[in-house]
């Protein structure tokens, strides 16, 4: 009788190497909850593409930039790509960073949107805060609660972390990886195309033949 696993090693180096840096990731990722993201509030927009820009430039994921449009005004889209010599595919990743508005008196009492908070459970099982640890390994069952921890920040944060621990672990892409991360989708993307076609020949040539 043979063994069947349902799990490469790869995926479990990569587990290992998410739970070793759970504190960490949770705390950047606080970080980045942190700031405000409601598509009208431009200036807290600029500072949520400011620090993805940053993450990624920390992650030496190359040719970070915001795409801005040809008007001023556009909440930015952050754009970066990974090019692996010699490959013949590209995949494109798609987050959103800007959040609907929000009424801080509809929350749950004690929270508040902009300020994350951890708790022992879902607040529909009776979960209680807790302080966020500085060691040790997150439960399954615990939950962030704050503006944008599941949509869409998480996306942001998950899909470039993923990229980090793969790296971590020695995984190298086959496939040439871009990035866009923008910060209208609530309000439509009303204004991506033009985003697209104001970012020089780069993105014409490049994201919109792939993404």
């Amino acid at each position: 009788m043979q063994t069947a696993y349902g799990q490469s090693p790869e995926i479990l180096k990569v587990r290992a190497w998410r739970q070793r840096q759970e504190p960490a990731l949770v705390q950047s990722f606080v970080s980045f909850l942190s700031i405000p993201n409601v598509a009208a509030d431009s200036v807290n927009i600029q500072k949520n593409a400011a620090f993805i820009q940053s993450m990624m430039k920390q992650m030496e994921i190359g040719g970070v930039q915001l795409l801005t449009g040809k008007r001023s005004g556009y909440p930015p889209a952050v754009y970066a790509e990974v090019i692996v010599p010699g490959a013949t595919q590209t995949l494109g990743f798609y987050a959103h960073y800007d959040g609907q508005p929000v009424n801080p008196a509809q929350w749950a009492s004690g929270l508040s949107p902009f300020k994350p908070a951890l708790y022992d459970g879902s607040l529909l099982a009776q979960g209680k805060p807790i302080p966020f640890p500085i060691a040790g390994p997150y439960q399954p069952e615990w939950r962030i609660y704050g503006r944008g921890a599941s949509d869409d920040k998480a996306g942001v944060f998950a899909i470039l972390h993923a990229y980090v621990a793969l790296r971590a672990n020695g995984i190298k892409p086959s496939c040439n990886l871009k990035f866009l991360f923008e910060g209208e989708e609530e309000a439509g993307s009303i204004h991506l195309s033009d985003l697209f076609r104001g970012a020089c020949g780069v993105v014409e040539g490049r994201v919109l033949g792939h993404l």
